[in-house]
C-alpha cells in the first residue's frame, strides 16, 4: 500500500470514528447528514447508479460508511463512501472536509 492508499484508508477510517461519536442511532447503523452547500449533494450523478440524486445522509455498515441517496424517481440507494472517490470526487472532499472540520472544532 503506498502512501496515498493510506491516506485514503486513515481519512475513512476517522470519518467512521466521527460518525460513530457523532451519528444517531436509526434502529440498525449510526447514521449522520452533514450539511452541505446545495451544489454538492443535489442533481448528482453517482455513475450511472442514480442520476439526478440528492444526497441524504451517511451511516455506518457492514460495507464501511455508506453514503445513502434520493433519485428524481424517490428510489433511495446508497454507495460506499470510498467509491464516491472515483464517482464523484467533489462530493467525497466535501463530506470529508464537513467531518474534518466536525472533528477539529468539537469542544471535548
Amino acid at each position: 500500500m503506498n502512501k496515498a492508499e493510506r491516506n485514503i484508508r486513515m481519512t475513512e477510517i476517522l470519518c467512521s470514528l466521527a460518525v460513530i461519536a457523532f451519528g444517531k442511532d436509526n434502529g440498525t447503523a449510526l447514521e449522520f447528514t452533514p450539511t452541505l452547500p446545495s451544489i454538492f449533494d443535489d442533481g448528482l450523478d453517482i455513475d450511472g447508479v442514480g442520476y439526478n440524486a440528492k444526497f441524504l445522509k451517511i451511516e455506518t455498515s457492514d460495507k464501511g460508511l455508506v453514503c445513502w441517496f434520493i433519485d428524481e424517481d424517490e428510489d433511495t440507494f446508497f454507495v460506499t463512501l470510498h467509491s464516491l472517490l472515483e464517482y464523484n470526487p467533489l462530493l467525497y472532499s466535501a463530506i470529508v472536509s464537513h467531518i474534518f472540520t466536525l472533528i477539529e472544532y468539537v469542544d471535548c
